[in-house]
């Protein structure tokens, strides 16, 4: 009897201090999140909804001055990587959306971070329907609008003199019936 009374208070034990342990685990787990989201990785890709986005000036592949002030009404922003697997994935459905919003929302915008053959190949797939840029990780406009993790999409309009963030992560669109 002796034996199970002590292996019962061991079991009990044993719980005890796994429970404790785990809530350890999860308030470090928590504190970790908002330290990522503070440092721009994770979650926290850019800017957020009704942020102003800084003055930016660049040149686009086709030649042309691309600013802060020169985005329109509702411009989608595309931040795009060659070496990202999801990027690849998102790029027919972004140009698609191009296609059909491009009319009542202005042109898109690309920007291709990375400066090699499929930085190249990124580039001219997007500039038959948007504007593109091609530059480092933070490059003009990738490091005006704080992008750390690929793809991230941004709709933008002019609000108070600048520019805003109107919405993270946009729901694209595509034609009816597809």
């Amino acid at each position: 009897m002796e034996f199970l009374v002590a292996a019962v208070v061991l079991v009990g034990a044993i719980s005890v201090v796994n429970i404790l342990l785990t809530v350890g685990v999860v308030a470090r787990l928590k504190e970790h999140t908002a330290l990522l989201a503070r440092s721009g990785h994770g979650a926290a890709a850019v800017l957020g909804v009704g942020e102003m986005v800084p003055e930016f000036t660049t040149t686009t592949v086709r030649g042309e001055t691309l600013t802060t002030g020169s985005l329109g009404e509702e411009t989608l922003v595309g931040f795009f990587s060659p070496s990202c697997d999801p990027c690849k994935e998102l790029v027919p459905e972004f140009l698609v959306h191009a296609q059909v919003a491009g009319d009542r929302q202005g042109r898109p915008v690309a920007v291709v971070v990375g400066k090699d053959e499929g930085a190249a190949e990124f580039a001219a797939r997007l500039s038959e329907v948007a504007t593109v840029v091609v530059e480092d990780l933070r490059g003009p406009v990738s490091g005006a609008f704080g992008v750390s993790a690929f793809p991230s999409l941004v709709l933008v309009a002019p609000e108070g003199g600048g520019v805003a963030v109107r919405e993270l992560e946009p729901k694209l669109l595509t034609p009816q019936g597809s």
